[in-house]
């Protein structure tokens, strides 16, 4: 369950949910406490009020600055916690300072451990799509080659025609030579990302399992 209240964090700091504007409705019937509590459970910092604040000043409307710093406390107290932290890391959205600092040492740890995940993670997933890209290149020049190729054997075509066949034909067997060597440099490169991914993440598992 902490770890789907983490997630749930971790996805509302994401999507901006915190310290949204409000209307004259809902700033009218505000419960200031509450609003304080559901930006510090979503790991936001004081700009959240400072929205809200302009937000309803703008319709009339006081903000009540000591109920909505008692709410967010209290929603900090469930932010801070190192599943948060570490489901935050791993997402690898950015912590804002927020946690009080009897709170923050292990909410920073476990985060440090999780966004250590995410970036091995993106360094795996960067290499993949720059493997799989030059592949897909490497797919469409065998495929050029062929249809040159057998275009060559046409006896209907201009001495101009086949010559610039034969240069085509050259520009790419060079780039299939060069993107052969980019293809397994890459491959041992993805290899070794992987390896440093599964390293981390079994340093991890091993570290919790104790």
């Amino acid at each position: 369950m902490r770890r789907i209240f983490g997630v749930f964090l971790a996805v509302a700091v994401l999507s901006g949910c915190a310290g949204g504007t409000m209307d004259e409705a809902e700033c009218s019937t505000a419960d200031w406490r509450t609003l304080g509590f559901e930006d510090g459970a979503a790991g936001a910092d004081m700009s959240a009020f400072s929205i809200r604040r302009k937000a309803c000043a703008d319709h009339g409307v006081v903000a009540d600055l000591n109920g909505y710093r008692a709410g967010r406390s209290e929603g900090l107290g469930h932010f801070c916690r190192p599943s948060s932290g570490y489901n935050l890391g791993s997402l690898g959205v950015g912590y804002k300072g927020v946690c009080p600092a009897d709170l923050e040492t292990e909410f920073l740890a476990a985060y440090n451990d999780g966004y250590g995940l995410y970036k091995r993670q993106a360094a795996l997933d960067a290499v993949t799509r720059n493997l799989v890209r030059k592949q897909a290149r490497a797919d469409q020049v065998e495929r050029l080659m062929a249809e040159k190729t057998a275009a060559l054997a046409s006896t209907s075509l201009a001495p101009e025609e086949l010559a610039a066949l034969a240069v085509d034909l050259k520009q790419l067997a060079e780039e299939r030579g060069r993107l052969a060597g980019d293809i397994e440099r890459l491959k041992v490169e993805q290899a070794e990302a992987d390896k440093a991914y599964r390293i981390y993440e079994a340093r991890l598992a091993s570290r919790a399992s104790r």
